[in-house]
């Protein structure tokens, strides 16, 4: 729901969750060894989103990763909304056995009442392969984005 503060634009109340992806498939493995950031999965994990009064927002990136021991690089994931990067996470998963990891990515500065749609995208620094794997019914479980408004 929209309310109008001062300045009479139209923006989602501060606080709460803005929106929320949550993808489950059968076990499916993103990999990369590309030191470029690419999307995870274009088509489903994005999130979208009406920017907060505050024009703040806190997006939590949760999933299942592993990044193998060949290498020595970092497992890397970032937001990324077409033209800009929006927050960098690197990772140091150098293990084969992967673990599940909940990310941060805090955003300032976004214009209230605005929308915005960012992609979850991933690299691999060096040598090496990163993944981040879904699986519904498995150890592996979902990969989720939430996106929280910020007072």
């Amino acid at each position: 729901m929209g309310v109008s503060r001062g300045s009479g634009t139209a923006c989602a109340t501060n606080g709460g969750i803005l929106a929320e992806t949550y993808y489950t498939a059968s076990e499916n493995s993103y990999s990369t060894s590309s030191s470029t950031f690419a999307d995870v999965d274009a088509t489903n994990l994005t999130i979208s989103f009406t920017a907060p009064c505050s024009g703040k927002v806190l997006v939590r990136l949760i999933s299942y990763a592993e990044s193998s021991t060949a290498g020595t690089g970092q497992y890397k994931w970032r937001l990324y909304d077409g033209s800009n990067q929006i927050g960098n996470i690197q990772m140091a998963t150098k293990t084969e056995t992967g673990t599940s990891i909940e990310a941060y990515v805090y955003k300032t500065g976004l214009s209230a009442g605005a929308s915005y749609t960012w992609k979850w995208q991933h690299a691999q620094t060096a040598s090496g392969t990163g993944k981040a794997i879904v699986g519904n019914g498995s150890t592996y479980g979902a990969m989720v984005m939430i996106a929280e408004a910020v007072e």
